[in-house]
């Protein structure tokens, strides 16, 4: 079976159009959950499919591509995962343990890099990277889980390559198959990957175009300079003396987020020079609570009746929008924090720069979470509080865009908890 007029596709077509219509015209579920379900996707769909001009494009593997090598970065580790402090009704999107109210340990995967001489990184459109060895043959397993479809595009990448921008020395992917750039995934699981750098030695780092100020800041606090910065457009490529391939490139599976201690560490190392004095130098509000109003998405709708709580309740407090900061601002107010209240977002990332002891309060979405906070504030020997079966408000809105409520009774039993980190302060 093939599905006609699918022979070649013109670069103009959008990723997602692109998944929707062949979902439909081979009758596949289309997956994009996961990065296990969208290479699930892909392998189903490819074989109804008749590439461009009847030629397949070469793929292989990592482990057979030319001219690469390996090594390992971080070894295998164990850790100790604690279950996190309800405030609410457990909730089973947490890992079982955490949930059990149980003491786990954890297997943290090995990190990898490899080494490609003259290897090659071209940007798939919005499908993510593309991994090609000193023979132009596509590297699968480096490569975004659509990388196959690479064929059915008018794009001869053989051809185009002969043109494109040759980087002398070492260069670095900065670069995976998320479809939209946030704060924590550009923070957490692209920087991390520089500790697959000799970073004393000149290189380069290549990545998706930068269209946010943060991207840039934290490359910066990294001491990577503007002048090494390359980012690639649609369609565009780059090749290298020495492309290093982190072995989680697409796979994603959050190195720190797994929450490696060496992977952890080499973040702290970057942040740590520019926090300053040590934390709860300069007498701050014991609470800081993140605000998203600026954001207008997931907002605590009762923020002003938590905020009137609190000062009832005599508990200093800031009330912060991170937007208006720098990311050392941000940091720094992390830093210097006893405790904080926020509802799940990316700002959360920060929580990696809190000193041993403090204390995080995370506002649990019904709609839209993952436990990364959680996972991190382990890590960082942080007490973590989830804050769970809050009220949805405006359900005509998507998922991760409801905002929440508290309510009442849940507000003065966070409220209570946050008593004995003041009490803790005055005495």
């Amino acid at each position: 079976m093939s599905m006609p007029g699918f022979n070649s596709v013109s670069r103009d077509v959008r990723p997602s159009a692109l998944l929707i219509r062949l979902s439909k015209l081979a009758n596949v579920p289309l997956f994009v959950n996961s990065i296990e379900q969208s290479r699930e996707f892909v392998q189903r769909v490819i074989g109804l499919l008749e590439p461009q001009n009847g030629a397949r494009q070469k793929i292989s593997t990592i482990a057979d591509a030319a001219g690469q090598t390996s090594e390992i970065i971080f070894g295998a580790h164990l850790r100790d995962s604690r279950p996190p402090i309800w405030i609410g009704p457990t909730d089973l999107r947490y890992p079982p343990h955490a949930c059990a109210g149980k003491i786990k340990t954890m297997n943290c995967p090995p990190f990898r890099r490899f080494v490609l001489n003259n290897g090659c990184i071209a940007k798939f459109s919005r499908f993510g990277p593309i991994i090609f060895d000193k023979n132009r043959c596509l590297v699968a397993d480096v490569s975004t889980p659509y990388a196959p479809f690479v064929q059915y595009y008018d794009w001869d990448v053989v051809q185009e390559s002969r043109h494109w921008r040759k980087v002398r020395g070492t260069a670095i992917v900065l670069m995976d198959c998320l479809w939209s750039v946030n704060y924590c995934h550009w923070f957490l699981d692209n920087l991390v990957r520089l500790c697959a750098v000799d970073r004393e030695r000149p290189y380069s780092v290549i990545c998706s175009s930068l269209h946010y100020r943060w991207q840039r800041e934290l490359l910066r606090l990294a001491g990577v300079p503007p002048a090494r910065i390359i980012e690639l457009e649609d369609f565009d490529g780059v090749i290298a003396d020495e492309l290093i391939v982190p072995d989680n490139l697409v796979s994603l599976r959050h190195p720190v987020l797994s929450c490696h201690p060496q992977a952890f560490k080499f973040l702290q190392s970057l942040i740590l020079p520019f926090l300053g004095p040590g934390p709860w130098a300069d007498k701050s509000a014991d609470v800081t609570l993140i605000s998203r109003r600026a954001s207008g998405t997931r907002c605590l709708v009762d923020e002003t009746s938590l905020c009137n709580l609190l000062t009832k309740k005599n508990i200093s407090f800031d009330v912060v929008e991170l937007e208006d900061l720098s990311v050392v601002e941000q940091l720094k107010l992390f830093w210097r924090s006893k405790a904080v209240v926020a509802v799940h977002g990316a700002g959360l990332a920060n929580a990696i720069a809190m000193a041993s002891g403090a204390k995080v309060f995370e506002l649990i979405p019904p709609s839209h979470f993952t436990p990364v906070y959680y996972s991190i504030s382990g890590q960082n020997n942080l007490s973590y509080y989830a804050v769970t079966g809050l009220e949805v408000v405006g359900e005509d809105r998507r998922p991760g865009e409801q905002d929440i409520a508290l309510g009442p009774e849940k507000a003065k039993v966070l409220v209570n908890h946050l008593l004995n980190i003041s009490n803790d302060s005055e005495a």
